[in-house]
């Protein structure tokens, strides 16, 4: 992988840059041993505390946080090209891509593949689009998938469901997530994962890139088709209730996974205004999750047609595991 050295940071980084440039430094600190002294090394400006700061203790001073993305990028641009044969897993790629737009770029051979267009169109949509959008997702929703613990039976299958909690874009600044995914397998060993992630736009699609926020694992990807209303003519946006899509993911083996998903609104969350009552939705949503026999997932899910397309699905082996 090479990248131009002409290549430079944007004006003004966003959320989305500051997620997936410290996604990038994990992985390769993790599992390359390019570590935060290797990264200072030589540049003017970082130190071994002020990179590993960036990346586990992000500050909140715009300023400040710019200013060291904008000399991580380009240290992190010239290690990656001295670096002979290094390869990416696929989830890095679309967020290896948004930041440096690299001349060639493999697309992975997944179910998943976001282009650098698809990243970036999310920052040049309209306002009234990204109005419309965030109008109709925000709110919790019930994500399904078939749970790749399912492969010990295959006559059995269980389904993986999680929480998505997409945020209220008027109380937060552009460098906060704008969501986040709570999930556990049927071996996790915690009640539940915290993943925050970034919503990124296409005009009959949206993606969820996301990361563990307690482990080094490498981040999950979720593609859902989305159709625009702009033209309903009678003035109100109606809340999207029910979204198909594709997932790329790692499970409780640390294997990376890759399935049919969809996911369903949760009634009601779109606008609780009061906090302690949206603590308890939260929480009480937040104790579903997790992995259920297809009798128990019935009776969670409202949705029993997308249920059994899921069911259908795992019968076709609609699952793929990475080792």
């Amino acid at each position: 992988m090479h990248f131009s050295p002409e290549i430079s940071p944007p004006q003004r980084p966003t959320g989305e840059h500051h997620f997936a440039l410290r996604t990038l430094i994990r992985y390769l600190w993790t599992f390359h041993k390019i570590t935060p002294n290797i990264i200072a090394q030589g540049t003017k400006g970082l130190s071994n505390d002020s990179v590993e700061n960036y990346v586990n203790r992000p500050g909140k001073k715009e300023n400040t946080i710019n200013d060291r993305f904008n000399r991580i990028f380009v240290r992190l641009r010239d290690i990656i090209n001295s670096f002979e044969g290094l390869l990416l897993p696929a989830q890095l790629l679309p967020l290896t891509n948004f930041l440096y737009n690299p001349d060639l770029m493999s697309t992975p051979q997944t179910p998943v593949s976001i282009s650098e267009t698809d990243l970036r169109s999310w920052q040049h949509s309209s306002e009234a689009l990204k109005q419309e959008v965030l109008t109709r997702i925000v709110g919790m929703w019930r994500v399904v998938r078939i749970s790749s613990a399912q492969w010990d039976n295959q006559d059995v299958p269980e389904f993986n469901i999680s929480l998505l909690n997409i945020f209220n874009h008027m109380h937060r600044s552009e460098l906060m997530p704008d969501c986040r995914l709570y999930s556990r397998g049927k071996f996790s060993k915690t009640d539940y994962n915290t993943n925050d992630g970034f919503i990124l736009m296409r005009p009959n699609r949206f993606y969820i890139v996301g990361r563990m926020i307690s482990a080094d694992r490498l981040p999950f990807v979720l593609s859902f088709n989305y159709s625009s209303v702009e033209n309903a003519g009678n003035g109100i946006i109606p809340h999207l209730t029910t979204t198909v899509g594709q997932s790329l993911s790692v499970n409780s083996h640390h294997l990376t996974i890759s399935s049919y998903v969809f996911a369903e609104y949760i009634e009601g969350t779109a606008n609780i205004d009061d906090k302690a009552e949206y603590e308890q939705r939260k929480e009480q949503e937040r104790a579903v999750i997790g992995v259920y026999n297809i009798n128990d997932a019935s009776a969670i899910i409202v949705d029993k047609v997308q249920l059994s397309r899921l069911i259908q699905w795992s019968r076709n082996d609609m699952i793929w595991i990475m080792k």
